[in-house]
């Protein structure tokens, strides 16, 4: 039988309380322990912002 050691996954937030909402949540719902990082991004046009966001990795690791 396989064991699971490790799951990571990406999200994309439009805000920074969304990015710490998101973190709090899987640390509560998980069953191993949690390791994130976060990253501000921004699209640009004729050298204004048009559109913001922030991408979050969270890696799941479980105990063997």
């Amino acid at each position: 039988m396989a064991d699971l050691l490790k799951q990571s996954k990406q999200y994309r937030v439009n805000s920074e309380a969304e990015v710490a909402d998101l973190i709090d949540l899987a640390k509560d719902e998980s069953q191993g322990t949690i390791e994130f990082s976060r990253k501000h991004k921004t699209k640009k046009s004729k050298g204004e912002i048009v559109d913001e966001w922030w991408v979050v990795e969270i890696t799941e690791k479980f105990v063997e």
